[in-house]
């Protein structure tokens, strides 16, 4: 009788055990947490070269469908940037950024992506996760 009752006790424990590591390893916080650990931030880098030595850099968190200009927007709305466009037929034109304006010193604003001259305008440009978006004040190359 006594090695029933042991077994039995045994047999429970091993089933309550193992519920919660089952329980464990399916909660939403751990779900959560290996989610994150599967998928980093999605992000996209930003860097400003001024032509006389300055630059600025900035890390952007990025969502899907997000554009080149919405992240000009949002670094002028947190005041990292000074940001001036003018809206045409082909869509937003950058006219300055900081106190650097186009035609200054026969230079323009000339942006690229992961090192590429961009091949379209920044309202249409989507960004994507770790995308290196470079803006350039440098003498037109055309």
């Amino acid at each position: 009788m006594k090695k029933i009752i042991f077994l039995l006790s045994l047999t429970l424990i091993i089933v309550l055990g193992s519920g919660c590591n089952f329980w464990k390893n399916t909660s939403p916080q751990n779900q959560e947490t290996e989610k994150a650990a599967e998928n980093p931030i999605a992000q996209a880098f930003f860097n400003f070269d001024f032509s006389d030595g300055a630059a600025k850099s900035f890390v952007l968190p990025l969502d899907s469908g997000e554009t080149v200009y919405d992240f000009l927007k949002t670094l002028a709305d947190q005041n990292q940037i000074q940001l001036e466009a003018q809206e045409s037929s082909l869509g937003i034109l950058i006219q300055a950024i900081n106190s650097f304006t186009n035609g200054q010193d026969n230079k323009y604003w000339i942006y690229y992506i992961n090192g590429q001259m961009a091949q379209e305008g920044v309202s249409t440009q989507k960004v994507k996760v770790d995308d290196k978006i470079e803006f350039k004040f440098e003498t037109n190359p055309f």
